[in-house]
């Protein structure tokens, strides 16, 4: 054991000081799409670069909503009374690995004439939900926590993680919003927030909003900092409801995002100019559109996180489906996610290495277990984090991790590193 931990310490001490290169990863796209024919509706894989694409799973409902991958990276959870007001809100489930979708797994009741627009699952793998409720109509957000949806906060929502605190991001019709995870809110800036498509660029930290007025397009790209610059980059002619930042070496940053109702996919470089599509789906022609509804990067969730059932509890899990047998990582950080280290090949490790990294990675800071190791024959490990004793004092103070695979070799290489991942002491 001290002769694996010193492998894994020399390793990393390489990744810092050497800037060792190893494989690249470049994960497809899962995206999920609601329509009449049922050839055109489901689960579609396709390559990050485009132009085929394939069904992998069919649906019996010609609607299906928003999605977001939950602890473990190998399970998306698909919200289906998707914009539908009622007392219950539903829930399917997608087995990434066998392509197998599990429909209606989950029906929840929830506050009357609520209709979710959007979700997001957090770091203690609860579901935040932003949609709209009560007569007349307001923006709500709700956490569900244990089959009972608790208000976090009315006349807003948000549903977007914030990678620099573990805050939520979200908003209402005039302002992009920061909301703590027990309610308090400030204003970000004067942004008004849709519904769907709030994502974060990990090599800024800007919040990237889509905002199209109610009349012809094109919609505009907005980049807010968390100080409340707003800067305006890409143009695309359609409505995007859905957008991811591709942080693989080719892609170098790109924002990939769907078209809505148009049923394509497009790329923008991160720094603007003109978008490009890679892939379009048939439109089912006739009144029943195809809408592409959501997008994710396959299985990239390599790092997460639940709660263990106690208050800065968690259980932390580690996943690289293509790595089994490999030794891996994760580093631990309190110094924020920039610069980071750039690796040769263009990957970057994603986190500011300080005394907590080395203090976690040889063992000698109480709390964290696990974060060294062999991943099993299916590519994963796991471990727990126990900070429960910290004190009020503490709540919001946020750290970062990065999961790695390394490749003993000779030479001591990286194989996969992960995006980062941020826990915020609650």
């Amino acid at each position: 054991m001290q002769y694996f931990r010193s492998q894994l310490f020399l390793a990393v001490a390489c990744a810092v000081l050497c800037v060792a290169e190893g494989g690249a990863q470049e994960p497809g796209l899962l995206l999920t799409v609601s329509g009449a024919a049922s050839t055109l509706r489901g689960f579609f894989y396709t390559p990050a670069v485009g132009g085929q694409y394939w069904q992998i799973a069919s649906t019996p409902r010609s609607s299906i909503g928003p999605l977001a991958e939950v602890p473990g990276n190998r399970h998306l959870l698909v919200l289906n009374s998707y914009g539908t007001g009622g007392s219950t809100v539903t829930f399917s489930v997608f087995e990434v690995d066998t392509r197998v979708y599990h429909d209606g797994v989950l029906t929840v009741p929830a506050p009357v004439n609520f209709a979710a627009w959007s979700f997001a699952v957090d770091q203690e793998g609860e579901v935040i939900l932003e949609g709209n409720e009560g007569l007349p109509l307001q923006a709500a957000m709700y956490r569900l926590r244990g089959g009972t949806f608790e208000r976090i906060l009315s006349g807003a929502g948000g549903t977007l993680v914030d990678l620099d605190t573990g805050d939520y991001i979200g908003g209402n019709a005039t302002n992009l919003l920061r909301i703590r995870p027990w309610g308090s809110v400030t204003t970000i800036a004067p942004v008004p927030v849709g519904a769907v498509g709030l994502a974060q660029d990990p090599e800024t930290g800007e919040f990237l909003v889509w905002h199209s007025t109610s009349g012809p397009r094109p919609s505009v790209l907005l980049k807010v900092s968390a100080q409340g610059t707003v800067t305006t980059t890409t143009t695309t002619g359609h409505y995007p409801s859905a957008m991811v930042v591709d942080e693989t070496p080719t892609a170098l940053g790109e924002y990939v995002f769907n078209t809505g109702y148009i049923a394509c996919v497009e790329r923008g470089d991160r720094m603007g100019g003109p978008v490009r599509t890679i892939l379009c789906l048939p439109p089912y022609s006739g009144e029943n559109r195809t809408w592409l509804m959501d997008l994710v990067l396959d299985r990239v969730k390599n790092v997460s996180t639940a709660t263990a059932g106690v208050r800065n509890r968690w259980h932390h899990f580690v996943d690289f489906p293509s790595d089994a047998g490999y030794p891996y990582v994760v580093l631990v950080g309190v110094s924020g996610i920039r610069p980071g280290i750039r690796l040769t090949d263009a990957r970057k490790i994603r986190l500011n290495p300080d005394p907590i990294t080395w203090a976690v990675l040889t063992g000698a800071q109480p709390g964290f277990s696990g974060m060294t190791g062999t991943l099993d024959a299916r590519g994963t490990a796991r471990g727990l984090i126990d900070l429960s004793s910290l004190g009020p004092a503490t709540r919001g103070i946020p750290f970062w991790m990065v999961g790695m695979v390394l490749d003993p070799g000779p030479p001591v290489s990286i194989r996969r590193v992960s995006p980062p991942v941020v826990v915020q002491i609650r």
